[in-house]
């Protein structure tokens, strides 16, 4: 499956392949090498079946956005965090709020679901629809 993400240490975006979860924690750990003053970069997921998911993270604290095949867009909820997280999206500065934080953990479960499945629905993480479809 194809990420991508936004090196921020280069200022460019950057491919990967990766086909299983340890794969996918060990990308996130590269990320984390490379923060740029927007944050880490969100890593991004495209699975063949159309779907996709983004996932920010920063101290144990995780956002996700799951796109599903038919374009309506989701972002993961019910976290207790204090604070939001700012992350870098693509080279663009973003943040999400304190109520759309998971954890991390509970993200890379979400993550192994999209992985095997194509949908990170299935893994215990509540999204909510935020409204927009294409």
């Amino acid at each position: 499956m194809k990420a991508t993400y936004w090196n921020g240490l280069t200022d460019e975006p950057l491919e990967s392949e990766v086909g299983t979860v340890d794969d996918l924690v060990a990308l996130c750990q590269s990320v984390a090498g490379s923060r740029s003053e927007r944050g880490l970069s969100a890593v991004e997921l495209q699975h063949g079946n159309g779907a996709s998911v983004s996932l920010s993270f920063d101290d144990g604290r995780a956002f996700l956005v799951w796109i599903d095949p038919r374009g309506d867009a989701y972002s993961s909820v019910g976290g207790d965090f204090e604070n939001g997280l700012a992350f870098d999206y693509m080279g663009s500065h973003s943040e999400a709020p304190a109520a759309s934080l998971i954890p991390f953990v509970d993200a890379i479960a979400a993550l192994s679901a999209f992985l095997a499945t194509g949908s990170p629905a299935d893994a215990g993480v509540s999204f909510v629809h935020d409204g927009t479809s294409n």
